[in-house]
Formats: structure tokens, C-alpha cells, sequence
């Protein structure tokens, strides 16, 4: 037999590649901000501010040339005896200073734009190989990540296929399988025990991409009169999913028959490889029913018990004993 390759938490791949799209649309947003915010202070210096400080120097000399023609009026108006002018030179002064401020500023606005220039040249420069990252190497990171979970995923389908095959082809050692049940009752040795069962949070429930396919009205019904059934749990109880299990056409549902308080002690497993319990997940039972309304009776049957479901089809239900319960399609 060729040896295999033991592949588990495929979902990490698309974790990476979420948080690599995340980053990406980050990093492009600050750069586009400081692309921005660059071309905002060059338009400034370089167009805004020297128009400004141009028609200010203008403004400023005219109030110059007025303060001189006061001082010259006040002169003229007083002769031939000689006049006061301290407080008209005084304006002066301060007009002149004005201007040489506005001269000034003109001057650091000609000197610095072209510093800015350069400097915002430097920059981009420097971005050039995170935006290419951005833009190029990430979308095909992510990509080359998505053809590796498919791959993976279709291998280790084909893998628990096979395994799958291989353990109802030989029930026993040596012995042939006379009873019509115990492929069913193999599955409740793939569940695992209460004191295993991880302590997740519901506060943030995953996203079910559920494929089994969901319940007719009837069957539900039917569940509902089983002598299995049973008041449903609380809808703040936990019920813990494999991940592998929500995209698989076929599941397991089991319950443990002495579940912990506010535990309410269902698990759904790959029907194909119900001991794949890697990647657990667990969500309150509330926020199951909101994804996949129709499953609410599934959830109703009592402790102990355990179902099978392919395309939206119960194909066997046992209570605590093992007993077969349902009067449906076989698998």
C-alpha cells in the first residue's frame, strides 16, 4: 500500500491567504492616503503657496507706497513749518517689515519646493517594491494558495474515500458483517468524549459553507415523532462542528449521552472520515438553526443519540443503545 501523507487543518491555507488579501487592502489604503497627502503638500508649495505669497508681496508694497504718500501729505499740508510724522513713520515701518516677511516666506516657498520634489521622488522609489507586491506578487500568492487547498482537499476526499471503502469491505478481523447496523454503530467509536471536547467560544461563529444538503418539512416532522425525541437545547448551548464536515455531502450527527451544562453535547462529523476531528469549531446551538433553519429537529433528539445525513436525507437514526429508530432509505 503506498504510503500517505498526513494532512490536516487544510482551512490554515485559506486563514493565510484571508490575511494576506487583508493585508494587502491595508497596506494600499495607507499608501494610496500618503500618495495622496505627497501630492496634496507638492500642489501646495508648488502651485498654491507662490501665487499667494506673489499677490501678498503686491498688497504689501501697495500699503508702502501708501504709508510714503501719508507721510509726504501730512509734510506738504504743514509747510513751510515742519511737521510731526513719528506715528506715520512708525506705520511705515511696520508695512515695510510686513513686507519683508512676505519676501521671506516667498523666498522659503522657492527654496523648498524643490526639495519636497525630490524627496517625494525618493519615496516613491522606495514604495515601488511594496506596491508591486501589492499589486502583482500578493494576488498570485493568494491564488497558488487556493490551488493548494483545492489540491489538498481533493486528496484528502480521495484519501478518506479510500479508507472509508476499505473499513466497510472488512468489518471485522476475519469475521464477515451480518449485521445490517454496525457500519452505523462503528461511527459512534469516532466520536469523541465529552472530556476531549475543546472549550470553544461561540462569541465569534464560523460562517457555515454547509453542503449536506437540508431536512423536508416531513422528515423533520417525522424526527419530531420519533421516541427519540425530545425538548430541543437551549439555543445558548454549544455544539461543536468538524470543519471538514460543513462542505461534505454526507455527515454525522451525534450527542453525547451525559453532555456537560451548557454544553448541548452534539458534534457533526465527515461521514466519509468521522475520526478527521481536526479543525474543530464549535458555535451555540441558536446560531446553527439561524445558518441552516431546517436542521432545528435534528438537534431535538435526546442524548445518546445518533444520525446520519446525505443530501438532505436522514439515512439511519440510533438512540443511547444503538437501536435503529428510523423507518427511511438506508445509506
Amino acid at each position: 500500500m503506498a504510503e500517505q501523507a498526513k494532512v490536516s487543518e487544510i482551512d490554515v491555507l485559506r486563514d493565510v491567504k484571508a490575511a494576506l488579501a487583508k493585508f494587502a487592502e491595508e497596506a494600499g489604503a495607507v499608501i494610496s492616503g500618503v500618495d495622496a497627502e505627497v501630492a496634496r503638500v507638492g500642489q501646495w508649495l508648488s502651485h498654491d503657496r507662490p501665487s499667494f505669497w506673489k499677490a501678498e508681496m503686491r498688497r504689501r508694497e501697495d500699503k508702502v507706497q501708501a504709508a510714503k504718500a501719508a507721510i509726504s501729505r501730512k509734510q506738504l499740508s504743514r509747510a513751510p513749518e515742519p511737521a510731526s510724522v513719528v506715528e506715520e513713520r512708525r506705520a511705515l515701518q511696520r508695512c515695510q517689515n510686513h513686507l519683508e516677511d512676505a519676501r521671506a516666506r516667498a523666498e522659503a516657498v522657492r527654496r523648498w519646493a524643490p526639495v519636497w520634489d525630490r524627496e517625494a521622488l525618493l519615496y516613491k522609489s522606495s514604495c515601488a517594491g511594496l506596491g508591486e507586491t501589492i499589486l502583482r506578487d500578493i494576488p498570485a500568492a493568494m491564488a497558488r494558495l487556493e490551488r493548494m487547498a483545492a489540491a489538498l482537499h481533493a486528496y484528502v476526499h480521495a484519501r478518506d474515500v479510500e479508507i472509508a471503502g476499505e473499513a466497510r469491505a472488512a468489518p471485522a478481523e476475519g469475521e464477515p458483517d451480518t449485521d445490517p447496523l454496525a457500519k452505523y454503530r462503528r461511527l459512534r467509536e469516532s466520536v469523541p468524549p465529552a472530556a476531549d471536547r475543546p472549550l470553544l467560544t461561540a462569541e465569534r461563529p464560523p460562517m457555515l459553507r454547509w453542503t449536506a444538503g437540508t431536512l423536508k418539512e416531513e422528515d423533520a416532522g417525522a424526527l419530531r415523532r420519533l421516541a427519540v425525541a425530545g425538548p430541543p437545547p437551549s439555543p445558548d448551548d454549544r455544539i461543536v462542528l468538524a470543519w471538514r464536515a460543513v462542505e461534505q455531502s454526507g455527515v454525522v450527527f451525534a450527542r453525547l449521552a451525559n453532555p456537560a451544562p451548557g454544553d448541548s453535547g452534539w458534534i457533526v462529523l465527515p461521514l466519509d472520515r468521522p475520526d478527521a476531528t481536526a479543525g474543530l469549531r464549535a458555535m451555540s446551538v441558536g446560531q446553527f438553526v439561524e445558518q441552516v433553519p431546517s436542521l432545528a429537529a435534528i438537534l431535538e433528539l435526546r442524548p445518546g443519540s445518533l444520525l446520519v445525513l446525505t443530501g438532505g436525507t436522514v439515512r439511519m437514526v440510533l438512540d443511547e443503545g444503538d437501536r435503529s429508530v428510523w423507518d427511511g432509505p438506508e445509506l
